[in-house]
């Protein structure tokens, strides 16, 4: 499986490329990683903390017409922005490969972030490999398909002893954290600079200091295992076919997190407070199929997280909020929505991101709000 991976990034990023290599490869070579010289890593310094979305655009596709991947030219991007001056810009490739790029508020680049429901171990999920190559090689304008395979390598994807398919791993080199996961036929592939916090912890000014201070703050007020039980009986409740059976948090995060997938196409995403242990910030996230029961279930599970952050809530709660943000109104508009209301101390949000036909539910401490 590792072998068919490598040699279709090989076939899809070699053949016929101008640049960029040091040589053709011959992708049945009996190996896990097309090594350099020295096996060095590149010591290039990575330029995505300094580039913004068009940057990062412009770069990506010449580094994808050089390699005469057309296909996953970027067109136009989608944007959104968000209540705290930031910006969140989105691109679908095709209808299973989206990329999702969130800015700081200078709108510099602070997270790329791809997701796939391709089969990569087929010929069919060559684009997720060209798209994932060609992030790197962007961020890193020195690389070429060389130093992709032993990045990869390095970060345990491609590792001898690996499963590409069932895989959890992450790799801070050269001022960018890497992170791939697999898991359920969706692959994720996210890139960040690497912690702000490590690098500029002696020049942090007095301002930033104070903001992160209370950035550390931010809560539920519930612990990971706590949300668990009450979405658990809520669901139970409604008898709804959505439990979770455990909500692990990831070590290899710089930011401390969870994931739970329900389906390909509903799944929970949420950060915890490092000092507190409790949940500092959950989205649920998922599409429909166009059915009714679809719709339903998706709106259900969204009242049931709604529900499982307020103490003392009933099943009622949820479908308050849900009301509150104009879900219950007809001719709603989904493709545009985009709604927010506060209930005791705590944000909830709902927000479509067209690019991946997705609604995503979300819920902060509302003490970020200026």
């Amino acid at each position: 499986m590792k072998k068919s991976i490598l040699a279709l990034l090989v076939v899809m990023l070699l053949v016929g490329c101008s640049g960029n290599t040091k040589e053709a490869i011959d992708p049945t070579i009996n190996t896990t990683v097309i090594q350099s010289e020295n096996n060095v890593p590149n010591e290039n310094k990575s330029t995505l903390a300094g580039m913004t979305a068009g940057e990062f655009k412009n770069q990506f596709n010449a580094t994808a017409e050089n390699h005469n991947l057309n296909q996953i030219v970027i067109k136009e991007l989608s944007r959104e922005f968000n209540d705290d001056s930031t910006m969140t810009f989105t691109y679908a490739f095709n209808e299973n490969i989206n990329m999702i790029m969130k800015t700081d508020k200078k709108l510099k680049l602070n997270e790329v972030f791809i997701v796939s429901n391709e089969d990569i171990t087929a010929d069919s999920g060559k684009d997720t490999l060209a798209v994932i190559a060609s992030t790197t090689m962007t961020v890193n304008q020195d690389y070429g398909i060389e130093d992709v395979n032993e990045l990869l390598t390095r970060l345990g994807w491609l590792a001898e002893n690996s499963d590409p398919m069932s895989f959890t791993g992450s790799l801070d080199e050269n001022g960018v954290f890497y992170k791939i996961k697999s898991q359920d036929n969706i692959v994720t592939f996210d890139i960040k600079p690497s912690s702000i916090e490590t690098q500029n912890s002696q020049t942090t000014s007095d301002a930033e200091e104070t903001e992160n201070s209370a950035h550390l703050k931010e809560s539920l007020g519930v612990t990971p295992e706590e949300f668990k039980v009450r979405f658990n009986g809520f669901t139970k409740e409604l008898d709804l076919t959505m439990n979770i059976k455990s909500l692990p948090i990831d070590p290899d995060s710089i930011i401390k997190n969870f994931e739970y997938y329900f389906s390909d196409d509903l799944f929970l995403v949420g950060t915890i407070n490092k000092e507190s242990g409790e949940v500092r910030g959950i989205s649920f996230n998922g599409r429909g199929d166009g059915t009714t029961e679809s719709g339903g279930k998706l709106l259900i599970g969204a009242a049931a997280v709604f529900a499982a952050t307020q103490p003392d809530a009933t099943v009622q709660t949820g479908g308050g909020i849900l009301q509150k943000l104009g879900l219950f109104e007809e001719g709603i508009d989904y493709e545009n929505l985009d709604a927010s209301t506060i209930l005791n101390g705590l944000e909830y949000r709902v927000m479509s991101v067209k690019a991946m036909g997705t609604l995503m539910f979300m819920v902060n401490d509302a003490s970020h709000i200026k």
